[in-house]
């Protein structure tokens, strides 16, 4: 495997993490009955960018 592959492994792995951040955090704020909708968003932007630049990188390589 080389670096871009590596990288865009990586990168999918953080836009992974970011949803589960914003699942688990709303886990929590359904407990004190509030939404945390500007954190859903942000993950979701985040992740949504994290996984686009993967996505560009690992078509580069090919």
């Amino acid at each position: 495997m080389n670096f871009w592959e590596k990288l865009s492994e990586k990168l999918m792995d953080l836009g992974n993490m970011a949803i589960a951040g914003v699942l688990f955090g709303n886990l929590v704020a359904f407990q004190k009955n509030e939404i945390a909708y500007g954190w859903i968003f942000v993950g979701l932007v985040f992740s949504a960018i994290l996984y686009t630049v993967a996505f560009f990188i690992a078509r580069r390589q090919q």
